[in-house]
């Protein structure tokens, strides 16, 4: 069948007119082609790309179930602020890492006193015999103990030292404190601790000589109620006594004294908590 001229010309006007693309590559146009932004499978906020499933805030990347802000990253169960960081149970401000507050040991300024009975003198021998002759006896006269501070954390301890009164374990107010860690600070590892070596006055009747480099080392027991396995030595200046060089062995004094020493070490010293306060500081 024959077509007019006219309707001829129109088709051939209309096909050589090129079709309009429905979206242009790269493009933020309005179109719905699959490969354009904000689309669904493979641009922005699809399931493949930003926002996504396996992208920025999805299960495998930021602030999803792998990375930031989830399970296993900051702010999660095992990260910081959590079970095992930073804040945790064991880190950062928790009971175990910085911040954690140690708890004070009870013995912090209570008093110990001596139990002379508990002491084998190893040196010097003849000692008590001595002192008999000077009308002491050694047991009569307790020395008493207070811990004042603790560091746990710098493995610290301050300490000072008193005399007792006469076969009791009440502070004699008329003998002189001794601080025992005045030069510097005792070690404690619990249960253990050293103070000293520290010059002191030793009060014990009418015996009261110089000490030198006086040194205590004992434990603590579990209890808190007793210091045990106590070692306590020192040089003892007798040069004020005359004829203990008799009696006694005697060298010249390493100490700041130029006199005559003996070297006391004295084992087994047993110390128990008589009161729960400390010695009152007398000058």
């Amino acid at each position: 069948m024959a077509y007019p001229r006219s309707l001829l010309l129109l088709l051939v006007l209309l096909l050589a007119v090129p079709a309009c693309p429905t979206s242009r590559p790269g493009g933020g146009g309005g179109g719905g082609g699959g490969d354009d932004d904000d689309s669904a499978p493979v641009d922005d906020d699809d399931a493949t790309d930003d926002d996504d499933a396996t992208d920025d805030d999805d299960a495998t990347d930021d602030d999803d179930a792998t990375d930031d802000d989830d399970a296993t990253d900051d702010d999660d169960a095992t990260d910081d602020d959590d079970a095992t960081d930073d804040d945790d149970a064991t880190d950062d401000d928790d009971a175990t890492d910085d911040d954690a507050a140690a708890p004070s040991p009870g013995f912090v300024d209570t008093t110990y006193c001596l139990d002379w009975s508990t002491v084998t003198i190893v040196s010097p021998g003849g000692l008590t015999n001595f002192l008999a002759g000077l009308g002491v006896t050694l047991f009569d006269y307790a020395v008493l103990l207070t811990p004042t501070s603790v560091d746990v954390a710098a493995q610290e301890i301050t300490m000072i030292a008193g005399a007792a009164q006469n076969g009791t374990c009440f502070q004699d107010m008329t003998a002189p404190t001794q601080d025992l860690t005045s030069v510097s600070p005792g070690t404690y590892v619990d249960p253990n601790f050293v103070v000293g070596p520290k010059d002191i006055v030793l009060s014990v009747g009418a015996f009261s000589p110089s000490v030198y480099d006086f040194t205590i080392d004992a434990d603590f027991t579990s209890n808190e109620l007793q210091m045990v396995n106590g070692v306590i030595t020192g040089e003892i200046d007798v040069s004020n006594y005359f004829g203990a060089c008799f009696v006694l062995t005697c060298f010249t004094c390493t100490g700041p004294g130029v006199g005559d020493c003996v070297s006391f070490q004295g084992t087994g010293a047993v110390f128990d908590q008589t009161a729960l306060t400390p010695l009152q500081v007398v000058p």
